[in-house]
């Protein structure tokens, strides 16, 4: 539970979190990795149903990146075996979550003080720090959200 709580409020995924704590709790590198994967495909199921049934999500994008997501899952599974059964060990899982986690942390460090300085820049409060959000995801090219569009109906 504090690992929802903790990837909601800080933007990231549950499997950050869950991986890392199933490693430390004792579990073989690949039950860790596959339990992980099996809560996070329920979590990602749901929100993505979430944002199609309320408009937020255009059906050509979940299409899309549903497609590569699995097929990046199926090449991400042979390529661990391929590894494990090469290396003879585990050590390659382990370190392959550690690298996952290092260059997520990197990114979202990157991607916060962007925004932050986008904001502080603009002089945005209020009203304009959530006009200020949408015209950054538009820059991106990505949706608005469902929160910040709900902030502006408010």
């Amino acid at each position: 539970m504090l690992a929802g709580v903790a990837a909601g409020l800080l933007g990231i995924g549950g499997g950050m979190i869950k991986g890392p704590l199933l490693l430390e709790m004792g579990l073989a590198p690949q039950a860790a990795a596959a339990t992980s994967a099996f809560m996070i495909l329920f979590t990602a199921s749901s929100s993505t149903l979430q944002f199609y049934l309320v408009d937020a999500l255009p059906a050509e994008y979940a299409s899309w990146y549903g497609t590569l997501g699995f097929a990046a899952a199926l090449l991400g599974g042979l390529a661990v075996r391929y590894a494990t059964r090469r290396e003879g060990g585990n050590a390659f899982i382990v370190f392959a979550i550690a690298v996952v986690l290092g260059v997520s942390t990197f990114a979202m460090l990157l991607v916060g003080a962007r925004d932050h300085l986008h904001l502080l820049g603009s002089g945005s409060s209020g009203d304009r720090a959530a006009s200020a959000t949408a015209q950054a995801a538009s820059a991106r090219h990505e949706p608005e959200s469902t929160f910040s569009t709900w902030c502006k109906a408010m």
